[in-house]
């Protein structure tokens, strides 16, 4: 029962959200108030929940004996050796060893698909009937036990994700939005971080805003009169939080053959030890899972991968029509998803196709919506995403895979957990998903896409399309490939979860301990509270129509507290994405410059070019009393004091 709870709410929450960005994006143009887009929603939801209920819980399967059949186990060792190699070749951290490599990892997955096409293929498939004690195997022998467990797991995190703080720059593009719709009730069309809807809307995702979990977030908190930043930083993170908690055991139950419970706990220490250096999938977990993207890694893939798993093993209408929702989904949390979800799909669905599976063609479901998104946008916003190539193959594999022990496992994971996948189509779609991963990694893969679809410094994100988490997990449930003693058995159970652990406590760290992330007592905002209070001063203070100059952290502050007021520059590398005359685009950058930490020199054009971007008011903090020389030069006066900062504006 608790498990179909749990289900339930997964499965509401990816209709719920599909439905929204449906509804989002046909009323974006309409200028439909945000009030009457949620009671649609809503509205539509309760027939939708009805089925969910009635065809959302799937019944235990048929599974193979094993998942590794016993006569398999030359295979897996030459997948091991060649893993092996291939891990010592990234070890050593060198771009020109990469297509080495990577070469490797290619190998060592070419066992693996010959498993596939030949034990796993749809007219092989000798299924053994249901059998209690694969049941008790996969679930425990106490599955209500196990299921409060994870319940426990996922009520912990999710109040844990509205005490931790991990400061992230690209607030200012997200919270922003949703800060406009909370305060207007209206999509925005243009842009609202550097002015109110004065100039275009920011190129690459601005331009491009087929995303609509930022407007969702700003809808409700209008609808039920609260502030964007609170929907966005204390009610979003807890449902997030648990639904990606969920979404992870509902894949390990589908996947894993046997201690799903082991698989699942493993997965979550790997993302909550996964972050090192500002890297790692574990980044991209509860202390960020307010943002769009990141929600799109913790919970839209694991659900992407469990839908197209339920759709091979069951093949439901309702299975097929998830599929879709599943994709609709991804595109409303992230851009990102018309470049990660195809090859996804496209992976499983010629896995399934050449190994005789009649419904391959289910697959390229949720692949629909996202590239009909990407063929929309690419045909109406042209100048595409700002900025270039940041990455390489080699490097966007260390900066998500990770490198040294850490990346080890992640490879590891990627090359060897399918093999412990349920056997028949769903060690198929592990697979599948495997391969589209090192398609992804493929050297020049980013410079490839680029050219096709101008994504330009995201493209890292390819290197997402690997339900790593999961994998790793699996890999902790691995089991002998040969018949040995009943004790030999038990300590292989008991050794394979524990190296696998070692190998995450000693290769990664502890979310709370990166240097960028802290627990607070009681549930805040993500950011500087000193300049929160500041940019809320200035709020009260200033009512004019003119940008305001102050420290970089306050103007970031002022973009995420209120779409009335506008700052200069909220974060300087959105400046190159600003369409502004030449004149105003300098004068601006100059005046971003002057508000650098410390006492800089104000630009001999600081005049000027106040008056250019017609500033309205201007707060300084003590350190900078060069630049309130120029102010004071200019006439102005002071008009408030007090939050650490003293604020000008003219007579």
């Amino acid at each position: 029962m608790l498990d179909r709870v749990g289900d339930l709410v997964s499965d509401l929450g990816i209709w719920g959200l599909a439905l929204w960005t449906v509804v989002y994006h046909a009323g974006r143009s309409a200028g439909v108030s945000t009030d009457l887009l949620v009671v649609v929603v809503v509205v539509v939801m309760v027939p939708v929940g009805v089925l969910a209920w009635r065809h959302g819980q799937v019944p235990p399967s048929a599974t193979w004996k094993d998942a590794t059949p016993r006569r398999a186990w030359p295979l897996l060792l030459v997948t091991a050796l060649l893993t092996l190699a291939a891990v010592v070749v990234h070890w050593t951290d060198r771009a020109s060893t990469y297509p080495l490599g990577w070469v490797l990892a290619v190998a060592a997955l070419l066992p693996l698909v010959w498993l596939a096409l030949t034990r796993d293929r749809a007219d092989r498939v000798e299924l053994a009937g249901h059998d209690e004690e694969d049941d008790a195997l996969a679930r425990g022998r106490w599955p209500q036990l196990s299921s409060a467990a994870v319940w426990g797991v996922a009520l912990v995190l999710s109040y844990l994700s509205l005490l931790t703080v991990r400061f992230d720059a690209d607030d200012v593009f997200y919270v922003n939005k949703a800060v406009f719709v909370a305060e207007t009730g209206r999509i925005p069309l243009r842009d609202t971080i550097y002015s109110n809807q004065a100039l275009p809307a920011l190129r690459g995702a601005g331009t491009a805003p087929v995303q609509s979990i930022e407007v969702l977030q700003g809808a409700v908190a209008h609808l039920f009169g609260l502030s964007g930043g609170t929907v966005v930083y204390l009610l979003t993170p807890a449902v997030m939080s648990f639904l990606a908690v969920w979404a992870v055991w509902r894949l390990v139950r589908s996947w894993s053959p046997r201690r799903a419970v082991v698989a699942f706990a493993v997965a979550i220490a790997y993302l909550l030890w996964g972050v090192k250096d500002g890297y790692g999938l574990g980044a991209f977990w509860i202390g960020r899972i307010w943002q769009g993207k990141v929600m799109f890694v913790c919970l839209a893939l694991p659900l992407l991968y469990l839908a197209l798993t339920r759709w091979v093993t069951r093949g439901r209408v309702y299975d097929a029509a998830l599929l879709f929702a599943t994709g609709v989904m991804a595109v409303g949390l992230t851009s990102t998803a018309t470049l990660v979800v195809p090859p996804i799909g496209l992976a499983v669905a010629a896995a399934l196709l050449v190994c005789r599976y009649q419904r391959w063609w289910g697959a390229l479901l949720p692949v629909l919506y996202p590239v009909g998104s990407g063929l929309i946008v690419s045909a109406s916003s042209p100048s595409g995403q700002f900025g270039d190539v940041a990455f390489t193959s080699y490097a966007a594999y260390h900066h998500v895979v990770g490198d040294h022990l850490w990346g080890a496992l992640g490879l590891t994971a990627i090359l060897v957990a399918p093999w412990v996948a349920r056997a028949g189509g769903t060690r198929v779609v592990v697979a599948a998903g495997s391969l589209a991963a090192l398609v992804m990694m493929a050297p020049g893969m980013p410079d490839l896409v680029n050219r096709v679809t101008g994504a330009g410094p995201i493209l890292y994100r390819l290197m997402w399309v690997p339900a790593i988490p999961v994998l790793v997990g699996l890999l902790a449930t691995v089991s002998l490939p040969v018949p040995v003693a009943r004790p030999a058995r038990v300590l292989a159970m008991v050794l394979a979860p524990a190296a696998v652990l070692a190998l995450i406590l000693a290769g990664g760290r502890l979310l709370w301990l990166s240097p960028t992330t802290y627990l607070e007592g009681a549930p805040v905002w993500k950011f500087d509270r000193r300049a929160l209070a500041q940019a809320r001063s200035i709020e009260n203070d200033y009512s004019g129509s003119g940008p305001v100059l102050a420290p970089w952290r306050v103007m970031r502050a002022i973009a995420l507290t209120t779409a009335t007021v506008h700052a200069v520059d909220p974060r300087n590398f959105y400046l190159s994405a600003i369409d502004e005359p030449s004149d105003v685009h300098r004068a601006r950058i100059r005046l971003s410059a002057s508000m650098k930490n410390g006492n800089p020199a104000p630009p001999a054009t600081f005049a000027q070019d106040v008056q250019l971007l017609r500033v309205g008011y201007i707060c300084l903090d003590a350190p900078k009393k060069r630049t309130t020389a120029a102010v004071l030069a200019m006439g102005w006066r002071q008009s408030d004091r007090g939050q650490g900062l003293t604020c000008y504006r003219a007579r």
